[in-house]
């Protein structure tokens, strides 16, 4: 079975970011570390990207509302 990746953008820690949510697999990590801005956020418990223009349109997310949930 394909690991499912989530992107959902919310507030963490006053910054507006899209997080990358998914199952461990090594070579997702290694995808994920290439990409530009990318944080671990011990926190959440999940990598996290700006959310800008260029990750929106990469990821399939419209401008739409931010996730009311706020770390």
């Amino acid at each position: 079975m394909p690991n499912k990746l989530t992107y959902r953008p919310s507030v963490h820690k006053g910054k507006t970011v899209i997080p990358v949510r998914f199952k461990y697999d090594p070579g997702l990590v290694a995808e994920v570390k290439k990409l530009s801005g990318r944080q671990w956020s011990q926190s959440l418990k999940c990598w996290h990207v700006p959310d800008t223009e260029a990750y929106r349109r990469r990821f399939g997310l419209s401008e739409a509302k931010l996730s009311s949930k706020s770390n």
